[in-house]
């Protein structure tokens, strides 16, 4: 890359691997048929002028999901060729649950360990969507709102699957919280980090 990698993913064979970065390219590496040249076989750039954040490989590898900076997710297939876009939100909506989509930057995308049709995504709108893949063009299944202990919008940073399928996302107000696959809350671990203040703040304009 020719800039910062922010994010990789290696398929679950070990024979490829997936890396992101701040130059906004995705590139495809194949172990096997790599030689002395150490080169990528494949580079391309999801959405031009946003960074990578988040890459993941499915359970048999026949697909990856994408998140960048934009407020869409993307699916591509083994090969890069994109297979869908997921729905973008109205940012002029003040209510996220009543949003089709993010509105804002997404932090993480991940695929659910329990239904392959199934994913979640995490933005800087305060909110983790689960999304069925064959909908999610549409919209999302559910909408969980992220807050802080004084009902404030809490940003998640970073999210999660357990191997049972519950939630688990990351916020900036240092706390890391926990849902069930139906967005029931499990709890939170209160102040697991310090505030982290001004987190993103230079990346929470809405993306379009």
């Amino acid at each position: 890359h020719t800039k910062a990698v922010s994010t990789m993913a290696l398929d679950p064979a070990a024979a490829r691997l997936l890396t992101g970065g701040f130059d906004c390219k995705i590139r495809m590496w194949d172990f096997n048929g790599m030689n002395n040249t150490l080169k990528s076989f494949r580079e391309f750039t999801p959405y031009e002028g946003q960074t990578l954040r988040s890459i993941q490989y499915t359970a048999t590898g026949d697909r990856f999901l994408c998140a960048t900076s934009k407020n869409t997710a993307l699916i591509f297939n083994r090969e890069g060729a994109k297979q869908v876009e997921f729905q973008k939100g109205d940012m002029y909506v003040h209510d996220m649950s009543q949003t089709k989509g993010h509105v804002a930057s997404i932090t993480v995308a991940r695929w659910s360990p329990v239904s392959k049709d199934h994913c979640m995504t995490a933005a800087i709108d305060g909110t983790v969507r689960i999304w069925d893949i064959n909908t999610c063009d549409k919209k999302q299944l559910t909408v969980i709102k992220c807050k802080t202990e004084r009902g404030q919008r809490a940003m998640p940073n970073a999210g999660c699957y357990t191997p049972s399928g519950d939630i688990v996302a990351a916020c900036d107000d240092g706390c890391i919280k926990i849902w069930d696959g139906k967005a029931v809350s499990r709890g939170s671990t209160q102040r697991a980090h310090n505030e982290a203040k001004g987190a993103h703040q230079a990346g929470t304009e809405t993306s379009s």
